[in-house]
């Protein structure tokens, strides 16, 4: 992992209990929508920075099969607790 990813990753897993409260409202349904009416029904989705999967919730709500990536262990941690169906991998 480059130096610029550990620090990124790091300032993430600090503040990974304050960001996913901070943004578990905060999403565009829209672009959710544009976005999966691209995609054929049942399809994967890589997610990739996906943080506390918000998104993938959204994705797997829609009928689509997420996996969610993330260099934050804390971030996926909190991902994995709120939507155990859905897999999330660290970015090492």
């Amino acid at each position: 992992m480059t130096e610029r990813v550990e620090r990124t990753a790091t300032v993430y897993n600090e503040i990974a209990s304050k960001y996913a409260k901070n943004k578990a409202d905060k999403y565009s349904d829209r672009a959710i929508w544009t976005f999966t009416d691209l995609l054929s029904p049942g399809s994967r989705i890589i997610s990739i920075g996906c943080g506390h999967g918000r998104d993938e919730a959204l994705f797997k709500q829609r009928g689509f099969a997420p996996v969610g990536v993330d260099v934050s262990k804390y971030l996926l941690q909190i991902a994995s607790q709120q939507n155990p169906d859905i897999p999330f991998v660290i970015l090492l």
